[in-house]
C-alpha cells in the first residue's frame, strides 16, 4: 500500500499532498469527517489516474496496431475483399478495386453473387449465384481455394482471377464474414491456351 501511494505522489509530483498525507495521519488529532474521508477520495482519484493512463495506453496501442494493418491491407498485391454474413461487401483493399475497375465506394455493399459481375467457369459457363466461391465457403464453413473465376464486366472486360474465400467464424460456430483473395491470372490462362 505504501508503495502504490508513493508511486502516485512521485506520478503527480505531489510534494504538499505527501504533506497533508502526514498531517492526516498525525496521531492524536482530532479529524473532521471530511479529512476522515480524504485518504478514500485519494485512492479514488489514483485509481481514476491509473486506470485512466492504463486506458490510453490501450488505446495507443490499438491505434498503432490497427495502422499496422492497414498499411499491410493496402499494400498488398493481391485483391482482398471482406463479405459479411449477408454476402455483402464492407471492407477492400485498393489492389481489389485497381483489379475489379472500380472504387472502393462502388465495390461496398455489393453482393459477390450480384449478376451484374457475369461471373464464368475456366470454361465459360456461368457460374450459378450458390456455387460462387464466396458463397460456398459460407454456406459449407470451409475454405474454398484456387477456383479459376471469370469474369466479362463492360469497365476491365474479359479477366480471369483465381479466387480463395476463407469464412471467418465466431466462438460459437457462427459465421462472422468470408474473407476472400483474388490475383488476376488473365495473362497466364492466355498463354497456356495459346
Amino acid at each position: 500500500r505504501d508503495r502504490v501511494l508513493a508511486g502516485f505522489l512521485a506520478f503527480t509530483g505531489g510534494a504538499g499532498l505527501l504533506a497533508l498525507v502526514a498531517a492526516l495521519a498525525a496521531p492524536g488529532q482530532q479529524r473532521s469527517p471530511f479529512v476522515g474521508t480524504l485518504p478514500l477520495a485519494l485512492w479514488v482519484v489514483f485509481l481514476a489516474v491509473y486506470f485512466g493512463q492504463h486506458l490510453t495506453n490501450i488505446r495507443r496501442d490499438l491505434r498503432r496496431s490497427e495502422d499496422r494493418f492497414r498499411a499491410l491491407f493496402d499494400g498488398l498485391e493481391v485483391g482482398v475483399v471482406v463479405q459479411d454474413a449477408d454476402n455483402r461487401i464492407p471492407l477492400t483493399n485498393p489492389a481489389a478495386g485497381r483489379t475489379l475497375g472500380l472504387r472502393d465506394d462502388e465495390l461496398r455493399g455489393l453482393l459477390s453473387s450480384d449478376p451484374r459481375w457475369q461471373l464464368v467457369r475456366e470454361d465459360g459457363r456461368p457460374f450459378e449465384p450458390d456455387q460462387v466461391p464466396s458463397v460456398v465457403a459460407a454456406r459449407e464453413r470451409r475454405s474454398v481455394r484456387n477456383v479459376v473465376v471469370g469474369t466479362r464486366l463492360p469497365h476491365v472486360g474479359s479477366r480471369m482471377w483465381e479466387v480463395t474465400a476463407t469464412p471467418q467464424l465466431g466462438p460459437d460456430g457462427a459465421l462472422q464474414h468470408v474473407i476472400v483473395t483474388f490475383v488476376d491470372v488473365t495473362e497466364r490462362k492466355q498463354a497456356e491456351a495459346a
